[in-house]
């Protein structure tokens, strides 16, 4: 899919989200993580899925790598920044970095492909049923090598 954005893609830091995952999910975690890029140019620590950890259900990984780097910006938002993160983004991550002024989200797995290894979030899709286009931030598909890892070994 081509997408036309404003915000530079990093590959670095799309093929570092993936690796951060593949970590994650070798320490029992989930294949979710994000990376956030702010417009300025600078790249935030990857942030894993907490859910479990934190026993809240609205800690998926975008929406906790966006209150990580609020808190450590001292922001209320990341207006023009870019979010990179190893899945497509459910309806709440999706709303979450609308609201945080978020340009665009650069992603590794549809929404299908994570289905398949049992990540079935599709019936959350119902407010933006295209992957997202034209509504609120923009979204990019990125085919990388090792893109399908995480839920691989996830479920193995």
């Amino acid at each position: 899919m081509t997408v036309e954005i404003d915000v530079k893609f990093d590959r670095a830091v799309a093929e570092e989200t993936i690796r951060a995952a593949i970590t994650e999910v070798a320490r029992g975690g989930l294949p979710f993580v994000t990376t956030i890029v702010t417009a300025e140019g600078r790249v935030l620590a990857p942030t894993p899925n907490r859910v479990g950890q934190e026993s809240d259900p609205t800690a998926h990984a975008e929406v906790a790598a966006i209150r990580d780097a609020c808190s450590e910006l001292g922001l209320d938002g990341i207006r023009g920044g870019s979010l990179y993160t190893s899945c497509s983004p459910c309806t709440l991550c999706y709303v979450s970095a609308f609201y945080a002024g978020i340009d665009v989200i650069f992603y590794t797995v549809t929404r299908e492909e994570a289905g398949s290894f049992g990540c079935d979030l599709r019936g959350t899709y119902t407010n933006y049923p295209n992957e997202t286009e034209g509504w609120g931030p923009g979204t990019a598909f990125i085919d990388l090598d090792d893109r399908l890892r995480p839920f691989a070994e996830w479920t193995s």
